[in-house]
């Protein structure tokens, strides 16, 4: 998400997810811990309202009142797994999110990652970063990204 810092979404998530259930006419609903961690791995390229649609859906087509990991769309399971598969994440009590990559090499792909959505426009890339456009450029000046 653009502004809001990843360690947010659980609570995001909980606070839609009850409004859903109320919507919709269901019992109390929850997340496995699959669940969450994918919804915090997740880019969330189309922001808050991405994630409204994608918890409105899951509630609809869950089969218990507990949100699976395989509940979640295709979409979502397929960038989490590939994200996996080059940087391995836990969440801690705190819940900060440690990697095995260095902090150099998340800033890099993340770049690279907001870039490529953009097809390369620096302001809007900036913008999905949570930074001003000067400073992508900064950054990229010292990480040698063009």
């Amino acid at each position: 998400m653009a502004r809001e810092m990843k360690e947010d979404i659980p609570t995001l998530a909980q606070y839609f997810l009850i409004g859903f259930t109320n919507e919709l006419a269901r019992g109390p609903m929850r997340f496995s811990p699959g669940a969450i961690d994918c919804l915090v791995r997740y880019s969330w390229p189309g922001n808050v309202r991405e994630l409204q649609n994608e918890l409105k859906r899951a509630a609809i087509l869950a089969e218990s009142d507990v949100i699976e990991e395989s509940d979640l769309s295709e979409n979502i399971r397929d960038e989490v797994r590939s994200n996996r598969d080059t940087f391995q994440c836990a969440p801690t009590e705190e819940g900060i999110y440690i990697s095995n990559g260095t902090l150099e090499e998340m800033e890099i792909r993340l770049i690279k990652e907001a870039l490529g959505r953009c097809g390369g426009n620096k302001q809007r890339a900036s913008e999905i970063l949570g930074l001003t456009r000067q400073g992508l450029i900064k950054k990229m000046k010292r990480h040698g990204l063009g």
